[in-house]
């Protein structure tokens, strides 16, 4: 500070601290270029989008990172993703040399007990991500990161404890990324994957930096839509990963690739990953004493999921049936979203098959298991990256399905219609709501089996409804669910993020959304 008083230019982090102390200060986010220490560049807009070629310049980085996402700057939350950005630091990963070391001196000294505790932490965080979403969970990694652990890597160690805490920090790293994703913040997410790719290879980890390759990277890429991405990212972190990899891990590598060459429409590619895949996985030793932690999920349950993506996005909805059976089966209830990912396969196989009654019981065992989750952006894409491919599109499945999975993808899917809805795109017939309370008062029931039933001006009521209020009443979901709750005051907005209204739609949303 005194040196910025005396107008010399203050250099590395200190720019940034300045930044975050005026805005304490003032109370609200004051950035680098506002206090004119840019130097004429825009910084702030790269920030965690180069994979640093040293050690310091890589916890730099990774910390501005931590630093930007606590202050919720704008151009971290609206920054959108380039696919040469996901690609460019693959290549840098393959070609790099290893860090030769990272020891450092100075500062607070860092010792084994506090990268147990990073490790325990993540562990922790990552339970209740998969039990209750990224919408309670993100918020506290982050600033986890921010506060403690920013300060342990600007501390002093020894070489083998600093290697073993880049590695903890990869990993904790790598889920603040996953949660960006799951929270709809996807130029978040390239950003924390690419620092976690760099923390990784400066922990000698190269088994590691694959996995944030082919299960992260390949992941967004395959949200974004950007299938050659894909594949060529599973294909890096196979080649990175040569002799260093167990078969688990290179199991996931091929399952990965595979479902590049799917979404490109290479049918024989596809089916070779396939196979390479399940070899892989049936070469491991089941007790996994060999596996490090970061892939010790990946069972026979996890395979399977990923190989009914790729037999429902082929064409192949009895294959796919069978293998989301299997994951359904090997997945813990603990497995809250993926168990809701399988639910959502099975119901699709069913459909591809016509099987349609069965596709919405089915469907709906996945939507029950998402109202366990807070960011709605995770329920959302749980369906909508579920569904893509060959599913039908709009409302011939979602009405058909069920109410729950037309509000969780706000619009449908995309992708080449499996069933054909019956004349004028409207779902099949079935009872109405208004039939489904006849019978809970003891009133008589709706037209074609009694008497109709009067309405507000005397008038009839139509006869069976169609569409999901129906189907949903046939089911005999709770009232709530198709509209028969209390309406909101009148000229009040009821809360919630989505569905503000007072109608059937609004209701089953607010169900839904927490």
């Amino acid at each position: 500070m005194a040196r910025w008083l005396r107008g010399q230019q203050p250099r590395g982090r200190a720019p940034a601290v300045i930044a975050e102390a005026l805005g304490r200060k003032l109370g609200r986010t004051v950035t680098i270029d506002e206090i004119g220490m840019a130097n004429g560049k825009n910084l702030s807009s790269g920030v965690g989008l180069q994979f640093s070629p040293t050690v310091p310049g890589a916890i730099e980085q990774v910390c501005e990172l931590w630093r930007s996402d606590v202050g919720r700057r704008d151009f971290l939350t609206g920054s959108s993703v380039a696919s040469s950005a996901l690609v460019e630091p693959s290549r840098d990963w393959l070609i790099s040399m290893p860090d030769s070391q990272v020891a450092r001196s100075g500062g607070p000294r860092v010792g084994a007990s506090d990268v147990a505790a990073v490790r325990a932490m993540t562990t922790a965080l990552d339970r209740l991500d998969h039990s209750y979403g990224s919408g309670h969970v993100r918020p506290v990694v982050v600033h986890y990161l921010n506060s403690v652990v920013s300060g342990l890597l600007s501390g002093s160690y020894r070489e083998p404890v600093g290697r073993e805490l880049f590695g903890a920090v990869s990993r904790l790293t790598e889920l603040a990324g996953y949660m960006a994703v799951d929270t709809g913040q996807a130029g978040l997410a390239q950003r924390y994957y690419i620092q976690a790719l760099r923390l990784a290879q400066a922990a000698g980890d190269r088994a590691y930096g694959g996995y944030v390759l082919a299960a992260s990277m390949s992941h967004l890429a395959a949200q974004l839509g950007n299938p050659r991405e894909i594949a060529q990212l599973a294909r890096a972190a196979q080649e990175g990963t040569r002799g260093q990899a167990t078969p688990r891990a290179r199991a996931m590598f091929h399952a990965a690739e595979a479902r590049g060459h799917v979404l490109l429409g290479v049918r024989r590619a596809a089916h070779e990953a396939i196979d390479r895949a399940e070899n892989e996985l049936a070469r491991c030793d089941r007790d996994r004493d060999g596996d490090p932690e970061w892939i010790a999920h990946f069972d026979e349950a996890y395979l399977a999921d990923e190989l009914a993506h790729c037999h429902r996005d082929l064409g192949e909805p009895e294959q796919a049936e069978r293998a989301a059976s299997r994951a359904l089966a090997g997945h813990p209830e603990s497995r809250t979203r993926r168990r809701a990912i399988g639910y959502v396969l099975l119901a699709t196989a069913h459909v591809q098959q016509r099987e349609i009654e069965e596709g919405c019981r089915t469907a709906l065992h996945a939507a029950e298991l998402l109202f366990l989750f807070s960011a709605p952006t995770a329920a959302r894409s749980t369906w909508r990256t579920s569904g893509s491919g060959s599913t039908p599109t709009g409302r011939s499945w979602w009405c058909v399905c069920s109410g729950p999975a037309f509000f969780l993808s706000r619009g449908g899917l995309n992708g080449k219609a499996a069933v054909r809805p019956e004349p004028g795109g409207r779902p099949p017939a079935c009872e109405g709501a208004t039939a489904a309370r006849s019978r809970e008062h003891g009133r008589p029931p709706a037209k074609g089996q009694g008497p109709p039933e009067k309405g507000v001006k005397g008038r009839p009521e139509r006869g069976p409804r169609r569409g999901v209020r129906g189907w949903l009443a046939r089911q005999g979901r709770p009232s709530h669910w198709y509209g028969a709750g209390p309406r909101p005051p009148r000229g009040g907005r009821p809360a919630g993020p989505v569905g503000a209204g007072a109608g059937f739609r609004a209701r089953v949303a607010r169900q839904l959304v927490v």
